[in-house]
């Protein structure tokens, strides 16, 4: 065995005063370190700041609250600009929630849109601005103070102009939605999910637009085959994807296809030399 490491007199007062004590979920201890954790609740509260673009002018504070803005998303007509936020950042027993908020340009009015223990993400606005769309999921919190014995779905929402009318986007679908992306023209909002062991992208349309709802509670899937797909993006006219694909027997390769998931080909063979000498059993 190796030999006991020198300890300092806080660390021996420590490792003594909390022998045998476990703790379950306080930010003291972490991830089986001996040691107390930093605060992270001692960190600085964040601005939101505008500024021109090629640095001309003074900046302009618009968010100077005792939070932690992030995900900022732009309006199009580059009047409001939505964020998520968590006003509880600081108590140490609580569980992060990030609420919906949106300060606007003009005056520098600041809203806070959600207040119901829900955790909000993924914040973005189509492209004509008649919608923001969001990720929602149950808070930690959420479930502690039901008695729930279970965790809650991941969904994805959108809100109309007026920020008043909210719609669930996959209500009926049973996956959990990862990061959105618009298209262009605001019909469908793209994304990828885990699914039977495998990841796949899936669109769904937007409210309102001329895009055809899948089978599938509104939801379809992209792209097909036993495979996970990774490193997804779009090109500039949003008509083809490129991505890696991941098989079950081999490494993954960088694949294109068409945004509707057809004309799909294999564009790398990188892994050609490993599999001639390295044989991997089936899954």
């Amino acid at each position: 065995r190796p030999a006991a490491p020198t300890r300092t007199e806080f660390e021996r007062r420590h490792e003594e005063r909390f022998k045998g004590v476990t703790f379950d979920w306080m930010e003291f201890q972490r991830d089986g370190q001996p040691f107390p954790a930093p605060n992270p609740n001692l960190r600085t509260a964040q601005q939101v700041v505008l500024q021109a673009a090629d640095g001309s002018g003074a900046p302009r504070i618009l968010v100077d609250r005792d939070l932690r803005p992030a995900n900022l998303a732009w309006r199009p007509d580059g009047k409001l600009v939505a964020f998520v936020a968590d006003p509880d950042w600081r108590d140490e027993i609580k569980y992060e929630s990030p609420d919906l908020w949106t300060v606007s340009i003009d005056d520098g009015k600041i809203t806070r849109l959600t207040d119901d223990g829900y955790v909000y993400g993924d914040v973005e606005f189509s492209p004509d601005g008649k919608f923001l769309s969001y990720a929602r999921s149950f808070g930690t919190d959420m479930i502690i103070q039901q008695k729930l014995n279970h965790g809650g779905p991941r969904d994805l929402f959108v809100r109309s102009a007026d920020l008043k009318q909210e719609i669930n986007l996959t209500a009926k679908w049973d996956l959990d939605p990862g990061d959105t992306r618009w298209s262009p023209d605001g019909r469908y909002l793209y994304f990828t999910a885990g699914t039977g062991g495998e990841t796949h992208l899936f669109r769904v349309a937007a409210p309102g637009g001329s895009a055809t709802n899948g089978s599938n509670g509104g939801v379809e899937q992209v792209t097909k085959g036993e495979r996970g797909i990774n490193g997804l993006t779009y090109n500039r006219d949003f008509t083809k994807i490129a991505y890696t694909v991941g098989l079950h027997d081999s490494p993954g390769d960088v694949y294109v296809a068409n945004i509707d998931g057809s004309g799909e080909r294999r564009l790398s063979d990188i892994h050609s030399g490993f599999l001639k000498e390295v044989a991997i059993g089936p899954t």
